[in-house]
């Protein structure tokens, strides 16, 4: 689909625009080259460079999946209002199926699979109880999305009450400094004195990827193995592998150079790119890896 050019027919939908809308690449709200129609408000822009495709209506065609942002007037902020957009083709036309996913979030990733869209997805203003690793996932019934109650990936980092899944650190402990031992997260991301960097707090990143290209996601999470705040340890970037019991296994950690600390990443096709800065605060630095099949390597 040539999403930048596209006309995409739209039923109501609360502050969005309705009915034939065509979009262009346009200067909008500070982007010099939004996909963004119509020329009048309401208007919506879309994230033309992050789509996935499958089918969720079982009809053997598959649908397509783009964040779709709706704005009011001049003055709207445009937050709140990112929500995921399904679109179909009938014939020559494009059309709006329906909309998925808690209107405002942050949705660091979506996928189709077993005709579910799944979504790697961070609230911003109301918490519904978000967990790292976390996805939620979403059926079509033939009118609406709705959400289903498992995604296939609860998280690492429990709910509060209870505790986290097995995660055996052993195969990364002589690279990090971790024990090579098995840990299991409590709610404030602790494990017996060790912590895991920013483990309840939403954030932007992508947390599930698909490194083999294969369907299968294993998590990538930013690890301190420090004790207690008193030896704060060094951060890096870890892989999870899931199990089929729910545990997690760590296959491979990625350590920015000494005196520097992960500040974030980009993870697509393979390819991680670390964003590092010295711990102290300073300029981010940018390390590019490539996964192997096992681990990365610069």
């Amino acid at each position: 689909m040539q999403w930048r050019t596209a006309t995409i027919t739209f039923a109501a939908h609360q502050g969005c625009p309705s009915g034939p809308v065509t979009f262009r690449t346009a200067p909008f709200k500070g982007d010099d080259a939004a996909t963004v129609g119509p020329s009048t408000y309401p208007r919506m822009t879309l994230e033309a460079d992050r789509v996935s495709y499958g089918d969720v209506t079982g009809d053997g065609q598959a649908e397509a999946f783009v964040l779709a942002t709706c704005w009011q007037t001049e003055e709207d902020s445009g937050d709140g209002q990112g929500e995921l957009l399904a679109v179909r083709r009938d014939g020559t036309t494009l059309r709006a199926l329906g909309w998925a996913g808690p209107r405002g979030a942050l949705f660091s990733d979506h996928w189709v699979a077993g005709g579910l869209l799944v979504t790697d997805v961070k609230p911003v203003y109301v918490n519904w109880g978000y967990r790292l690793g976390a996805a939620r996932a979403y059926r079509w019934n033939g009118q609406a999305f709705t959400e289903v109650a498992e995604s296939g990936y609860p998280g690492m980092v429990p709910g509060d009450g209870a505790t986290g899944p097995a995660v055996d650190l052993t195969r990364v402990a002589g690279l990090t400094g971790c024990p090579a031992a098995t840990v299991r997260f409590d709610p404030g991301g602790r494990a017996g004195g060790w912590d895991v960097m920013q483990p309840a707090g939403p954030d932007h990143l992508r947390h599930l990827v698909d490194l083999d290209g294969d369907g299968r996601r294993r998590l990538l999470i930013a690890v301190t193995c420090g004790r207690d705040d008193t030896h704060p340890g060094r951060s890096f970037a870890a892989v999870l592998d899931p199990q089929t019991d729910g545990s997690f296994i760590a296959v491979d950690a990625v350590l920015p150079p000494a005196g520097m600390s992960v500040s974030g990443w980009t993870a697509e096709a393979g390819t991680l790119t670390l964003q590092v800065a010295p711990a102290a605060g300073g300029t981010v630095q940018e390390l590019r890896y490539t996964w192997n099949g096992e681990y990365f390597q610069p």
